[in-house]
């Protein structure tokens, strides 16, 4: 029973998809699993981001061992330091991202965070269609690889993309899930929901005018 609960418990979230259409923020996306539950989040916050938007999804029941969540949300996306809208979302540190590979990607990064310190990280820049630009990470922390934590540890993957047709917002999707669910994980996330996302119109909010409007 023991071989067979993870994966049981991958195909008890894996039984359906999960579409959300949010016409009044201007996308949708499609997870291809099962939500147990989630919440709508809409706040401000003391960051670059300053106002988040979006949902935060449970995946698995309150009874299963592993933990799966996914979160999207859509984030303002504000030059700092002066530079123009088309150079920060063409650049990652100042580095144009053009033609930028993986190592360059993480070599950049390490100069500027001490996430490194404690966690693998690996990570890089990715195409997606209508998109201005699109990364993506995964965190584990080094514990893991050493056997030294006495407590669950979470991988954590985030992707990021702008949008040529939205370049002041960024679309921000996070997961966290056992290091040893990488690859079902990671494959759902890159393989549909990511391609799934894209922006809709609001204007499909439109309602027939009255008569008098016609007049």
């Amino acid at each position: 029973l023991h071989l067979l609960s993870r994966r049981q418990r991958q195909m008890c979230i894996r039984d359906r998809n999960t579409v959300v259409k949010d016409y009044k923020n201007g996308y949708t996306f499609t997870l291809p699993w099962r939500v147990a539950d989630g919440v709508k989040l809409d706040m401000d916050v003391r960051s670059e981001s300053e106002h988040i938007q979006g949902y935060s999804f449970n995946l698995a029941g309150p009874t299963q061992d592993d933990s799966y969540t996914v979160s999207f949300t859509k984030r303002n996306n504000t030059p700092q330091d002066g530079v123009s809208q088309k150079e920060w979302n063409t650049t990652w540190y100042g580095v144009p991202i053009k033609g930028m590979s993986d190592e360059e990607y993480l070599s950049i990064w390490r100069q500027h965070s001490n996430a490194f310190e404690n966690n693998d990280i690996v990570g890089g820049f990715f195409n997606k269609k209508g998109a201005i630009s699109a990364r993506w990470d995964k965190t584990t922390p080094k514990s893991y690889a050493e056997m030294t934590s006495t407590e669950p540890v979470q991988s954590v993957f985030e992707a990021e993309f702008i949008m040529d047709k939205d370049p002041t917002h960024r679309y921000n999707l996070a997961s966290t899930y056992a290091p040893i669910q990488g690859e079902f994980m990671e494959q759902g996330l890159m393989e549909h929901t990511i391609p799934s996302f894209e922006l809709i119109n609001n204007c499909l909010l439109y309602t027939s005018p009255s008569p008098r409007d016609t007049r």
